[in-house]
Parts: structure tokens; sequence; C-alpha cells
């Protein structure tokens, strides 16, 4: 058996342990491995949620990227970025990135990315559109993940294909996020903006 083949299930089995450990649930994850996605992860108001996402992408064996700004990539800690799927944002040009992002979805049928459409740990009112327009013109689908520490879960919504229609699909995702309790607070009500 190749080494990093024994490295992932290695890893699988600890971080599996320790959800047993501290009694987390993944509640209905879909099938990521089987189609391209935009997934989004809320509410993102600790430190602690990019762990348990690192234990949630290891458990269900998915390498989705994230994005990052360009200055956390600094030696040596841009090894360990790039490791694990980090891509280094220049928020000076954020109108690129969406023309960025969803040409790699087109030239990478492998490629999938993970974000907090809150972009911050603070308590914000409404979720920026930058995973809805990247989703929206890479035709791939928005997969929902919430975070829930009150019933220790991390629940998946079934992803659908973003329509266009802000309004519409924003009613999908306030009711997914209603009643999730973050470690530090809780989404508000949410609408779409546009990237400032």
């Amino acid at each position: 058996m190749p080494f990093f083949i024994l490295v992932d299930i290695m890893k699988k089995a600890i971080y599996q342990f320790l959800f047993r450990l501290f009694k987390l649930k993944i509640i209905n994850a879909p099938d990521l491995n089987s189609f391209q996605y935009v997934l989004i992860a809320a509410p993102h108001s600790s430190n602690y949620d990019f762990f348990i996402g690192l234990a949630v992408k290891n458990i269900l064996s998915i390498r989705p990227h994230f994005l990052a700004k360009k200055e956390l990539f600094f030696f040596p800690l841009s090894i360990f970025l790039k490791s694990l799927g980090g891509i280094a944002v220049d928020r000076a040009n954020k109108h690129e990135l969406v023309t960025d992002i969803s040409n790699r979805f087109a030239n990478d049928k492998h490629f999938s990315l993970a974000l907090a459409p809150e972009g911050t740990r603070k308590a914000v009112p409404k979720f920026k559109t930058g995973f809805y327009q990247i989703a929206y013109q890479a035709k791939v689908q928005i997969a929902m993940v919430g975070l829930d520490y009150e019933k220790k879960e991390v629940s998946f919504a079934p992803p659908f294909y973003p329509s266009g229609n802000f309004q519409h699909d924003t009613l999908t995702i306030a009711a997914f996020y209603k009643n999730k309790k973050g470690k530090n607070r809780n989404v508000g009500s949410i609408t779409l903006i546009e990237i400032q």
C-alpha cells in the first residue's frame, strides 16, 4: 500500500476517533466526490471552525480548496497552507477572483472550493455573494454545511445549482442556517450582498 494512502487512512481514523470522543456528528453528508461544488460553511465565529473543517475534510475523504489572504502565504506557512489546498487571494482584486476561480473549475474537473460566506469571524448581517457568483458562473452546485456547537453537529443540506435569482435562492440558504448555533454567535438574518 502506498505510504500516502496509509497516511490518509490513519488521519481519517484519528479524526473519527476525536469526533466520537467529543460526541460530534456529521449529518446528511452527500457524496462530495461525485460532483464539483462550492461548499459554504457557517456560522464562522471561531478559530475552532477551521479544525472542525479539517476533521470533516479527512473523515469524508474530500479535498476542496479554500481561499486565504495572500499575506498568510509566507515561508514556511505557505507550504502548509498549499498542502491543505489553500489559494492565495489578493483582496485588492476581488472582482477578478470570480473569473479566476470559475476558470479553475472549467480546467480541472476535480476542483472544488470551500469557504465561509461571512468572510470573517465577526458578526455580519449579510453573506457576501462571492460563493454564489462563482458557483453560478462555473455552473456547479452549492453545498451548505452548518456548524452547530450546541447540538454538536456538522450538518449538510442537499446541494443545489444556483438559479441566478438571488431572492429565491437566499430563502433556501437562510432556512438552512436559521437555527445553527456557532461557538461564539449564530448566523443572523441572511441576505446576499455584492462583494465590496
